[in-house]
Formats: structure tokens, sequence, C-alpha cells
């Protein structure tokens, strides 16, 4: 215990005896003129207190260098009257050994005491540009459009260093590289930050600025300069009126030139000569010549602008401008050939191309601007025209003559393959066709005659009832008619005719069939005939027993009205020629044989007619000889001018009256009735 308590007490003499730091000196910052205390705390100090400004003692001055307590412990400094030249640098505070037998004196650590100041000046220049005083008068930086421009901001003088900053407008503007910073001999700082800017048209005329921040300025130390950014002319071109002009109407056009340096500019016609170089003019009466496009270039150091084109759109009529590809053109059959056509106009016209025939006749064939002909033939020789319209006019080219060549070119279309005749008749067998150059012609006519080989004539050749013609020219350009004729056509010379046709360019062929119809009426036909005239036999059979109806019921009307006593209106046969059937030698004539078809015209009766109703049928005499010979009153020799009548003769009841035509059966007999005529009525 006593042990514990001694060490005790000798530890406790011993740290009487060491002095140390509590607080040392750190950095610190002070306006010029200013008033700072380094501060350096010191426990169980016993050596004296001593401050260094880089190395060197300071000593204590009043109004200067003032201890701030002379306590025990305190060992702070307070400077007054700050100034860069004298104060700015690094401060250690010391303290002595307590005695010379100790080893116990203190150093702190090194405090940057900074004095502010401002930057003297900050410069916005081109890289590795040195600083000159005629600088200081330049508010540009000129640069190129599309290129990069490079600039310093430079900072002369501060202390401590300031911060630069880029902008491009109110736009902040990020640096690549690092903010370098040098200490100069007077112990201030330069500053340097390196922008890479690259730059636009649209650049042009905006503020670059640089911005120096440092503690010791109420507000930034700010540079600014105007970008004189370099670019080629952008030309702009415009008329006072919009649409469609009429002719006879006036047109400004103006013309303006973004570019820097400033441009001139030109006014030309599309693809034409130089009209003036003046940035506006005027076309005081518009035409169809006026229309079209209008160029305005500009152009300065840097170089041309692009055109800036008006158009300016006129109405007019078209205007043929070309035709083609010639004015007369041949061609050989089966080959393609193009007609070409230019037409202007305003609005924009439509085409259409015309052929004219040699005959007159106009074709349509085609609405668009070229007329493509895939393959020739001799229907496209003739004359060619192309017509343009719009809504103000049409108008039509020169013509373009196509003359077509090659081999003969049968007319199918047109041309029969069948050829019907009459017996005794002359047969023509005509083939349509065309040639250039004409072709020799050769009918081929089979075994005609009874020749055993085949028989072939040429142009004006015959050969019996056979004859060619030499071809004859139609209205068709280089068209002809080969005739083949037969006198007298026989049915024997019924059969394949082949027309054979050939030039320098080849040949074509075409087969007529010749059909002569026999004179003699075939059993078919007479069948047919015979068959056509019972159908027409029997519908006029029913006609007129409609019309014997109706005649039959309207007399019995008018009878009873007139109050004649005819007898009943169903008389029997029998009993309305009582007579005649009592009579010993009476004849009942069949009812196929009673009468012939004589003439419609109305003929005198003479005595010994006998009259079948009213109609125009007659007896035949040869078939009444025992009736001419009846000794019955009513029969025989007229008497007193009465001719005998079929009233006067009896027939069964299946004669009908001794008429063929059929009657409809009734209940019994038949319903006759004489007129004031002494015809039968049914």
């Amino acid at each position: 215990m006593a042990g514990t308590l001694l060490m005790f007490l000798t530890l406790a003499s011993m740290g009487e005896a060491m002095q140390r730091f509590t607080e040392t000196p750190v950095y610190a910052e002070v306006n010029p003129r200013g008033t700072v205390v380094m501060n350096c705390l010191v426990m169980d100090r016993k050596g004296q207190c001593r401050w260094e400004k880089d190395g060197v003692p300071v000593g204590l001055y009043d109004g200067k260098y003032e201890m701030v307590n002379s306590g025990s412990g305190d060992c702070s400094i307070r400077i007054l009257d700050a100034s860069m030249e004298y104060d700015n640098g690094v401060w250690q505070c010391q303290v002595t050994a307590s005695d010379f037998t100790q080893k116990d004196t203190l150093i702190s650590d090194g405090a940057q005491l900074v004095v502010r100041v401002a930057p003297s000046r900050v410069s916005i220049l081109y890289q590795g540009e040195k600083y000159t005083e005629e600088l200081e008068a330049r508010d540009r930086i000129t640069g190129r459009a599309g290129d990069e421009v490079e600039l310093e901001c430079v900072s002369d003088g501060g202390n401590p260093v300031p911060v630069l900053t880029w902008f491009l407008g109110d736009k902040l503007m990020m640096t690549k590289q690092a903010q370098e910073n040098m200490r100069t001999s007077q112990g201030s700082w330069r500053a340097v930050s390196r922008l890479s800017l690259p730059v636009s048209r649209e650049d042009n005329l905006k503020m670059i600025r640089c911005e120096a921040a440092h503690d010791a300025l109420d507000t930034n130390l700010v540079v600014h300069q105007t970008l004189d950014i370099l670019f080629p002319p952008r030309a702009t071109a415009r008329a006072d009126k919009t649409g469609v002009l009429s002719e006879g109407e006036s047109v400004v056009l103006s013309c303006s030139a973004e570019s820097n340096p400033p441009s001139t500019v030109s006014w030309r016609r599309s693809g034409g000569n130089l009209l003036t170089t003046q940035p506006s003019f005027t076309i005081k009466s518009v035409g169809r010549d006026s229309a079209g496009g209008y160029e305005c270039v500009a152009e300065n150091i840097l170089g041309l602008s692009e055109p800036a084109v008006v158009d300016i759109k006129v109405q007019y009529a078209p205007v043929i401008l070309e035709v083609g590809p010639q004015a007369n053109l041949a061609s050989r059959t089966g080959e393609k050939i193009t007609l070409t056509c230019s037409a202007e106009g305003s609005p924009p016209p439509t085409y259409q191309w015309l052929q004219q025939l040699p005959t007159g006749e106009v074709l349509v064939r085609g609405y668009q601007r070229e007329l493509v002909i895939d393959s020739i033939s001799y229907e496209h020789q003739g004359e060619f025209v192309c017509g343009a319209k719009n809504q103000l006019g049409e108008v039509q080219s020169d013509p373009v003559s196509v003359e077509v060549s090659g081999a003969p070119s049968i007319t199918r279309l047109t041309v029969a393959s069948e050829v019907v005749v009459r017996t005794g008749d002359d047969a023509n067998i005509e083939v349509e066709f065309c040639s250039n150059p004409q072709p020799s012609q050769r009918w081929n006519l089979g075994t005609a005659g009874g020749q055993a080989s085949n028989i072939v004539l040429g142009s004006n050749q015959r050969h019996g009832r056979f004859v060619v013609d030499k071809p004859q020219p139609v209205p068709a350009k280089d068209c002809y008619i080969s005739v083949l004729r037969i006198l007298g056509a026989h049915p024997a010379d019924s059969r394949n005719y082949v027309l054979e046709l050939q030039n320098d360019h080849g040949f074509d062929t075409h087969t007529v069939k010749l059909v002569v119809i026999d004179n003699q009426v075939s059993q078919e036909i007479f069948i047919a005939i015979v068959v056509g005239g019972i159908l027409t036999f029997l519908l006029l059979a029913l006609i007129v027993i409609y019309l014997v109806k109706a005649d039959k019921c309207c007399g019995k009307k008018e009878a009873e009205k007139q109050g004649h006593e005819v007898g009943s209106d169903r008389t029997d046969v029998e009993s309305c020629h009582s007579s005649v059937s009592n009579h010993s030698h009476n004849t009942v004539l069949p009812p196929d044989a009673l009468y012939g078809t004589v003439t419609k015209k109305k003929q005198k009766l003479n005595p010994g007619d006998h009259v079948f109703n009213d109609s125009n049928e007659k007896l035949r005499p040869d078939l009444l000889p025992s009736l001419s010979r009846s000794v019955s009153p009513n029969v025989g020799v007229p008497v007193d001018g009465h001719v005998t009548t079929y009233n006067d003769l009896c027939f069964p009841k299946a004669s009908n009256c001794g008429s063929m035509k059929r009657k409809k059966q009734r209940n019994q007999g038949v319903d006759c009735q004489l007129n004031s005529h002494g015809y039968f009525n049914y």
C-alpha cells in the first residue's frame, strides 16, 4: 500500500513537469486590413510562447502582433491590419522548454494564413494567346461554323485561387480539362480554365462569358465576349402573290440571305441566264413564257448558298413542244415502236393519241405521253397525231406518218371462211389482205373439172368456169381484195379453196369453204313443208269453228226478233231434206269428193253452179251425174233462175250437211238453218 502511493506521487510530479498542446493553429483566412487570431493552447506551460511565419520568428508588436491572453496556458496570437505582403504564409506556434534541463519544447504543425486578395483581372483568350493591353478592347471571338473554338479563361492576382466557370448565353458549359492554378512570385495565383467550344451558325452573336468566384469579391468577376461565327449564306426566296396567276398579272420576287459575313444575291431562271443581282425584281406582265422556276443564289467568302426557288404558275392552254421520234417512220410488221409527245400547259395537260387511217377514219390509240405499239401491223399504217388538252384549251401536234412493210397478212376478222350459193349462181370468193410490197397470189382450186392433180391459178388466169382476177386495191393503204369467181356454180364445186400470198418478206394463206345448194327439194324439205301445211290448216280450222259459233248465236237472236218462221233451231238433216231422202235414186257423196278450192275472188254465178253455203267452195260437176238427172224439184237444172244448193241435198248426219269441216257432236242430228240467200249457216 505504501509502495503504490509512492508511485502515484512520483508520476504526478512527473506530469506536472510535462507541458503539451491542447490546441494548435489551423488554416485561416482574413481579408486585407482585417484581424485574425491564430489559436495555440498549452497545458502545464512552463516555457515561453513563440511564433514563426514561413520559418522566420515573429516578434510581438502593439497594433500588429499581440498575444491574446498572457495567462499560463494561452499562446494565441492576434494579427491586426492583415496584409498580403507581411501576413500571408504558414504560421507555427512554439513553446520553449520548461528549463534547460528539460526537453519538452513544443512546435506545432504549420497553419496557412491566407490574406484574401481578389483577382486583378479575368480575360478570355484564344488558347496559346498572350495577354496584351490591346486585347482589353477586343469584344468578339471569331470562329467558323462547324469548327471548335479553343478558348482560355485566365485569372491573375487572386489569393486564394478563384473558381472559374464558363457560360454560353445562360447555359453552363462543362470543360474537359481541370482548372490549372499557378503561384506567382508575388505570392498570388494565376488560374487558367480551357474550353473547346463547337460552334454553328445558330451560335452566331451569342455571348460567351467566364466568371471568377472569390471570397474577397462581393460579386463574381465576369468577362464576356460576343461570338462572331462565320458561315456560308442560306437564301430564302418568295413571291408577293401565291397560287396560280392569270396572264397579264404582275408579281414581285424577293430574296433574302442569312450569312456571316454578309453576302450578295443574284436571280436567274432555273437553268437559264442571270436576270438581276438585286434582292428583288418585278415581272410586270406574266405570260406562259414567265411560268416556271426562278432561282435566287447568295454568295460570300465562304461560298454559295443552295438555290432558293420560287415557282411561278401561270394558267395557259397547252403547247406541243415535241413529237417524235420523227415525222416519217418506217417499220416492219411485228416490230415494236414508241411514239413520244411532250407538251406544256397550266394546268398540266392530258394526252390523247389519234390515228387517221387512209380511209379517213380516226381511231383513239392511247392516253399517255408515250404510245407504245408492241407489235406493229398493217392496221397501224397512217398518220398519228398527239393531242394535249386542259381546261383552257387543246392543241394537236403535227402528224407522224407510219409506213409498214412486211409479209402479206389476211384480215381474218372481216374475211368469210365459208361461202354458200345456189346451183347455177355465180360464186364470188373474196379475201381481203394487206401487203407491202404487193405479193403474188395463187388460188389452189383442188382437183376441179375431173383433173387428177390440183389446179392453181394466178392473177388474170382462167380455167373453165374458174376465173382469178387481179387483186383490187381497197381504201386502206397497201390493202387489196383477191377474188375467185366460179361461173354457174355446181354442187360438185363444193370444197375448200386456198388462197396463197407471198412477197419478199414472207407468205400467208387462207382457206374458204364453198357450199353449193342443189335446187331439187330433198325428202327432208318436202316432209317439213307437208307438216307445216297440216299444222297451218288445223290452225285455220279452229279459227273458222270459233267464228261459225259466234255467227250462229247472233243469227238466232236476230231471227227471233224479226219473227221469221224458219222452223226449229235444231232441224234434223233427214227432215230438212225429206224430199231427197225419199227419192229412190238418192246418191250419198263421200265428204272428201264434194269440193275443190277456188280463188277467193267473187265471181258471178252461172246457171248450174252449185253453191255450198257462202264459202268459195263449189261442187265438182264430175261427181254429180246422178243428181243432175234427179226428178226432185230441188235438184238439177235451175228453174226460174234458181241455183241448186246443198240445201237441196240430204246427207247423213255424219256428213255434217256435206261439209268437210268437222262439227261438234250434239244430241242428235246437225243444226242447219237456211238464210235468206239459200246458204247454210252454222
